[in-house]
């Protein structure tokens, strides 16, 4: 049976704003907002017909992949309306997805390490590794399939007017997503996790080649690396920092370092993690004439100052201990009805408390934001779990998107105002403010729709502009709160494969908001931000509003009353004080403190005939890392009489 929401749980929320009407609509353009999304305006778009994909941030500078590469951005003023984003490298390197982070390896401040995530095998008669290497061609050989590379790729960007490669990781089948897991304190290196499944680039049919050098086991690529069901596992790299080109030696299977291979390559700097055997979590996908069956991520994140790594893998969502990020320990995993293909992505929230899931349903590729009889369904929502991944309920955008929509890449505002509130990208949905505040007054496990939109910001318009063009719809991939502002990548190019031919698919750049709503207000800025790595605990402050009630017994003559909050620590051990009210300062007649159940009673024993009240003093304590304030509470009055 569906838990009913209480009154006092009805009050909580009021009281911190998490309940309410969706903002005014504005239409100053063609464009679909809420007035409280204000378009500052966008990069220049790439010179490239290329889906644009992740982002990352470092100071003024932010590093947006897409399928042809990444671009150098300088975000120093986004209020500048001509120029909010200006380019400054617009880097070729072809391989999907190109998700990117960036890292400071020397500690100047300045990022200097670029990594880059390639999930579709590249390949050239020279060199795989290559940013000029092209993919597989339509029909291959066994023999280019087993010459094909893919995994992620390691840049110095200390020019960052001219990067270059210095590593090329090979991983099994290859990196869709990577997370950067900074080492502990005196390990002078970065760990990237690595998200891969095997729905392309599969190397079975690879034969063996005993005369190769190393020799070649068969249904593997000449690096060592193979594709094929059920895969099972995450990949784990570690970059040397005072070294970061040697991220990607390979040794002979058998030599001193390597383990566990009698043939071909190994690489001591990178381990495969199998996935824990959990029943019910293998994802059955239709390809062509057969179906694939197998385990991996998509896509995990990181808390660096809790320990913490959640992954969104396919039909499961996992969490694991990542006290040494070399060695993660599995600690829970959950599945839901309601996602039955792919949990996408995940994130936290600041204080640690509650896991933010998300659905790509359909693949991203189908209309998954209509509504039905004027209600959204739950395909392509956000489910939010606490850290035991007991079900908190979920939330989906109330607005009937005709295109492709479901969520997708985000992140919470890094405020300590006690609210929840993220930035997300939903495809055509646009970018999404999302109030999750509710999920800290749930008891789970729940599975009822919970949170509200504050503000969205869906384009019809060409950039800069006001005229209409329906190709340059929102088709957003990444949308994320960074130092003040909303950041919003997107332009895809659908059914074309890797590359485009009309401009108006990719015309959409980096998109730059602000949003003014007072959530955001506060918010902490941050030295840097590589979106699924959140490194510092941020404490929340957030109140609570109470109730007091007041009645009068005559015999004895008694007050007595109830404080009630819907949370227990509001209600014991709260100071009362009784009043009467009278001209100018009105008098303490009488103190006490709640019991355990928040009553409380005190004699009358002076004060005489007159109106009186309660007031419950405000009361704070803590909660883990976060306080909790009980906002201070007044009776209404009561008359004695005689």
């Amino acid at each position: 049976m569906p838990r009913r929401f209480s009154v006092a749980f009805l009050a909580l929320a009021l009281s911190m704003g998490v309940l309410g009407s969706v903002p005014v609509e504005a239409s100053h353009n063609a464009d679909d907002h809420t007035s409280n999304m204000i378009y500052q305006g966008t990069s220049v778009p790439s010179t490239q017909a290329f889906t644009q994909s992740d982002l990352a941030f470092w100071g003024n500078r932010a590093y947006a992949g897409n399928y042809g590469g990444f671009r150098i951005i300088d975000i120093s003023d986004p209020n500048d309306i001509e120029n909010p984003a200006r380019v400054i490298t617009d880097f070729s390197c072809p391989g999907p997805q190109n998700d990117v982070s960036v890292w400071d390896r020397d500690g100047n401040g300045t990022p200097d390490l670029l990594f880059l995530s390639v999930d579709s095998p590249r390949y050239s008669d020279t060199d795989s590794t290559a940013c000029g290497a092209g993919g597989l061609p339509a029909t291959f050989t066994p023999e280019q399939n087993a010459a094909a590379w893919e995994g992620v790729r390691v840049f110095d960007i200390t020019n960052e007017t001219a990067p270059v490669q210095i590593a090329a990781v090979p991983t099994d089948c290859g990196s869709h997503t990577h997370t950067l897991v900074p080492g502990a304190p005196g390990d002078n290196s970065v760990y990237l996790y690595v998200s891969s499944y095997p729905t392309g680039g599969r190397t079975e049919g690879i034969p063996a080649a005993e005369t190769a050098t190393p020799p070649r086991a068969a249904n593997t690529r000449n690096d060592g690396t193979q594709c094929l069901e059920p895969h099972n596992k995450i990949s784990i790299i570690r970059v040397p920092l005072a070294a970061p080109q040697t991220a990607d030696d390979g040794i002979a299977a058998g030599a001193e370092g390597c383990t566990g291979q009698t043939t071909g390559r190994c690489y001591p700097n990178v381990k495969e993690v199998t996935l824990p055997a959990r029943q019910n979590a293998t994802t059955s996908l239709p390809s062509g004439a057969r179906t694939l069956h197998f385990r991996g991520c998509h896509d995990i994140s990181v808390f660096v100052a809790i320990d913490r790594a959640a992954g969104a893998c396919w039909r499961e969502g996992l969490t694991w201990d990542i006290s040494d990020p070399w060695s993660p320990q599995y600690l829970r995993g959950m599945t839901s009805l309601d996602v039955d293909l792919l949990f996408h992505s995940v994130t936290f929230s600041w204080d640690g408390k509650v896991i933010a899931f998300e659905d790509e349903s359909g693949g991203g590729g189908e209309p998954r934001c209509r509504l039905e009889e004027g209600l959204p369904d739950r395909q392509g929502a956000m489910y939010f779990y606490d850290r035991r991944l007991n079900s908190l309920g979920y939330f989906k955008i109330p607005r009937d998107i005709v295109g492709p929509c479901t969520a997708h890449n985000y992140n919470v505002i890094p405020n300590d105002n006690g609210r929840y509130v993220l930035s997300s990208a939903w495809y055509m949905g646009g970018t999404s403010m999302i109030d999750f505040t509710a999920t800290r007054f749930v008891a789970p496990p729940s599975g009822r729709p919970i949170g509200r939109e504050l503000g969205y910001y869906v384009h019809h318009t060409t950039p800069n502009t006001s005229v209409e063009n329906q190709d340059a719809d929102s088709d957003i991939w990444s949308s994320y709160w960074y130092n003040g502002f909303v950041f919003a990548n997107g332009g895809l190019v659908r059914g074309h494969g890797e590359t485009a031919t009309a401009p108006e698919d990719f015309e959409r750049g980096l998109d730059v908001f602000t949003f003014n709503h007072p959530s955001a207000e506060g918010a902490q800025n941050l030295p840097f931000l590589n979106p699924q790595t959140q490194m510092d605990l941020i404490a929340q402050t957030y109140s609570i509003r109470s109730r007091v009630t007041i009645h009068h017994r005559f015999t004895p003559h008694v007050f007595r009353g109830v404080v009630t909050s819907g949370r227990a620590e509001c209600e014991a051990g709260r100071r009362i004080a009784v009043k009467k009210v009278l001209h100018g300062t009105d008098p303490v007649v009488g103190r006490t403190t709640t019991d355990d159940g928040g009553r409380w009673s005190v004699a009358h024993l002076r004060g005489g005939p007159g109106r009186y009240y309660a007031v419950a003093l405000a009361k704070r304590f803590s909660e883990g890392i976060n306080t909790v304030a009980c906002r201070r509470a007044r009776s209404g009055g009561i008359r004695v009489r005689g």
